[in-house]
C-alpha cells in the first residue's frame, strides 16, 4: 500500500480561545496530528482550507467558529505593489541609508515619529487593502489649490510625452517611469545595502546545518516577540515549544520542497524570521516573528513582499509554483486586513473549495461573517465500498478499513471516517492513513 501521509484523526475540538477576537472557548476547528505528509498532499489540503501548526493540521469549522477564517492567496506572477507597499520599501531603504548602524529605526508615519515601538501603519490600518483612488488630472484642473496647479502642469507634460489626452491621467502617473519597475528591482534597493542581508535556510535537524547554528538566536527573538506582541509569559516560550511550533514540519524530504526559515538581518542583527512551506504550486507563509525594536519598519508587510519575490524566483525553475499563500483572512479582524492589500488575491470558498477575487468577497463579508462565494450544490457520495478501500493503521500494521471492520469487535470509527473523507476530500483521503 502506498500512502502520502499517516496521521491521528482528532476530530472537532470543544473550542479554544480565539486569537482574533480574544473570546474564550469560541474558536472551533477539526484537527489531525501528522506523523508525516508529502508536500504535494499538504498542498492539496490547504486548497481545502487546512493549515498547519507544527505537525498539527487543522481546519476551522466555518459555520460554528466565532471568527470564520478564509484561506487567502496572492497571484505572485501578476502582483503589483500598491502605493503603501512601495512606501514601506522606501522607508526601509531610507533607514538603511541615513540611520546610524546599530540604532533602532526612527520613521515618521502619519505625522508621528516611531522609535522601535510596536507600530505598523500599514498592517493595522482598519481600511488596509481599500486605498483611496488617486486624484485625476481633470479634478485638479477644477481645483483652486496652487499644489494642484503645479501637479496639473507636470501631468500635461507627461501626457505630451506619452501622446495621450491629459484628462485621462491621475496622480499615480507622476512617476510613470518608476511604476514599471518590478518588485525585485525595488527590493534590490534594500538588498544592495551592505547593512542588510536575507538568508533562506532550510529547516534541518542535522547538528552541523545552518539552521541549527542559528537556532538559539532565532529562539531568543521568538521569545521576545511572543512576550512583546502576544503578551506570553517568558517561561512559556521555551526552546522545546519553539521547536515543535515552528521548527518541526511533518514533511517527507523532497529536494528543495519543504519547510524553511527566511531570515532577515540588519547590521548583523536578526530582525525577522518568516517561517515558510515550499510546496509544488505555492509558497505558504506559516508564521512571522520579528525583533520588536524594529517593528516600525512594517516588517509584516516588508517580509510578505520579499516572500512574493521569492515565489517569483522559484517560479522561473518551477513554473507551477506561482502562488503566495498568506494563511487565513478574517474579515472582522482589523489586524489581518492588511492581507487584502496584496493583489491580485483570492479567497477560498468554504463550501465548494473554489477561488474568488477578494474585492467582491469583501463586499459579501460586509453583510455577514460567514459567506459561501460559490453556492452551487455539489453532492459528495461516500459509499461503504469507498470507505472499505481506505487505508488505516491498526496494531502498527497497515490494512484496509474493510479488513479492520472484520477484525474489530466493535467499530466506533465509521462516523469519524466519513467526516474525515468529507473534510479532506475523497482523492486525498485515499492517500492518508489514519490510526484506529
Amino acid at each position: 500500500m502506498s500512502v502520502g501521509a499517516i496521521g491521528y484523526w482528532c476530530g472537532e475540538g470543544e473550542g479554544s480561545s480565539c486569537g482574533y477576537c480574544g473570546q474564550d472557548s469560541t474558536s472551533i476547528s477539526t484537527g489531525i496530528y501528522m506523523s508525516f505528509i508529502s508536500t504535494d498532499l499538504y498542498n492539496k489540503l490547504i486548497d481545502r482550507g487546512w493549515r498547519r501548526s507544527g505537525v498539527y493540521l487543522y481546519k476551522p469549522s466555518m459555520t460554528e467558529t466565532c471568527c470564520p477564517q478564509y484561506t487567502i492567496r496572492c497571484d505572485a506572477v501578476n502582483f503589483r505593489a500598491s502605493r503603501s507597499q512601495k512606501r514601506v520599501i522606501q522607508a526601509c531603504k531610507n533607514f538603511l541609508r541615513t540611520s546610524v548602524p546599530g540604532t533602532p529605526p526612527r520613521i515618521k508615519t502619519h505625522g508621528h515619529t516611531c522609535n522601535g515601538q510596536l507600530q505598523n501603519s500599514v498592517r493595522n490600518t482598519p481600511e488596509a487593502g481599500k486605498e483611496n483612488p488617486p486624484k485625476t488630472a481633470l479634478a485638479m484642473s477644477k481645483s483652486s489649490k496652487k499644489r494642484d496647479f503645479r501637479r496639473l502642469r507636470k501631468l500635461k507634460k507627461i501626457a505630451a510625452e506619452k501622446g495621450v489626452n491629459w484628462e485621462t491621467l491621475t496622480a499615480a502617473d507622476f512617476n510613470y517611469k518608476d511604476s514599471f519597475r518590478s518588485l525585485s528591482d525595488r527590493l534590490d534597493d534594500i538588498r544592495s545595502s551592505e547593512r542588510f542581508s536575507a538568508r533562506l535556510v532550510k529547516i534541518s535537524q542535522k547538528s552541523d546545518s545552518e539552521f541549527q547554528r542559528t537556532f538559539a538566536t532565532s529562539h531568543e527573538m521568538y521569545r521576545n516577540y511572543q512576550v512583546a506582541v502576544h503578551n506570553d509569559e517568558p517561561e512559556d516560550c521555551t526552546a522545546k515549544k519553539y521547536h515543535s511550533f515552528l521548527c518541526n514540519p511533518p514533511f517527507i524530504e523532497e529536494d528543495e520542497l519543504g519547510g524553511y526559515h527566511y531570515q532577515y538581518y540588519i547590521d548583523g542583527v536578526l530582525v525577522a524570521v518568516g517561517v515558510l512551506d515550499m510546496l509544488p504550486t505555492c509558497i505558504s507563509s506559516v508564521y512571522l516573528l520579528y525583533n520588536p525594536n524594529y517593528s516600525s519598519l512594517s516588517l509584516g508587510t516588508l517580509a510578505a513582499l520579499f516572500e512574493i519575490d521569492l515565489t517569483l524566483s522559484f517560479n522561473k525553475t518551477y513554473p507551477s509554483l506561482k502562488w503566495y499563500y498568506m494563511g487565513f483572512y478574517v474579515h472582522q479582524c482589523k489586524k489581518v486586513r492588511y492581507k487584502a492589500a496584496f493583489r491580485p488575491s483570492y479567497l477560498l470558498c468554504p463550501k465548494n473549495y473554489t477561488w474568488w477575487p477578494i474585492r467582491p468577497c469583501q463586499d459579501m463579508l460586509d453583510t455577514g461573517k460567514y459567506q459561501e462565494f460559490d453556492d452551487r450544490d455539489e453532492e459528495v457520495n461516500i459509499s461503504d465500498e469507498f470507505l472499505g478501500n481506505l487505508t488505516v493503521l491498526y496494531n502498527r500494521s497497515l490494512c484496509l478499513y474493510s479488513v479492520y471492520k472484520g477484525i474489530a469487535s466493535e467499530d466506533i470509527y465509521e462516523s469519524f471516517i466519513r467526516t474525515f473523507v468529507k473534510l479532506v476530500g475523497k482523492e486525498n483521503a485515499e492517500k492518508i492513513c489514519i490510526f484506529v
